[in-house]
């Protein structure tokens, strides 16, 4: 609820995973949640449904996204759906981006960085990775996300 409107109603896996406004993915802790537009949205469906490939821009970020319209949008990505590394992955990920990690904090047994790609990113990953892949703040690395994991709203 929103100023006394209920603003989404759905079983609390999809409301957490696809809000459907920025109020929502804040509510939830949305911590990548990205204003921008779908500036191209191909005609050829991409997964089955009525969704198609296209890109979203904000500012500096450009990511391959499901879409099926054009126009402003948000895009929310979730700092589990982050998959970092310190060489481009060959993967079917079609967003790989680069950037600086500029922040490291231990969350149980978790770890979250904090990276600069041209704006603010934010992953999980275990402390075995963290460890195994000697990332520290300033070191440079890789951060790829499905555009499949990236709710467009």
């Amino acid at each position: 609820m929103s100023r006394g409107e209920i603003v989404q109603v759905g079983p609390p896996e999809e409301v957490v995973h696809k809000p459907n406004s920025a109020f929502v993915a804040n509510f939830f802790g949305v911590e990548n949640l990205f204003k921008g537009e779908i500036i191209r949205c191909d005609s050829t469906p991409s997964s089955g449904a009525e969704a198609y490939n296209a890109i979203f821009k904000a500012g500096g970020l450009q990511l391959s996204v499901i879409a099926d319209r054009e126009g402003p949008a948000y895009a929310a990505i979730r700092p589990e759906d982050v998959v970092v590394s310190t060489e481009l992955a060959h993967s079917s990920a079609m967003n790989n981006l680069s950037g600086t990690i500029v922040a490291i904090e231990a969350t149980g047994p978790l770890v979250r960085l904090t990276a600069d790609v041209g704006v603010r990113l934010v992953a999980l990953l275990t402390k075995q990775s963290l460890v195994s892949l000697k990332l520290d703040t300033q070191t440079q690395a890789y951060f790829s996300v499905k555009a499949a994991a990236i709710h467009i709203f």
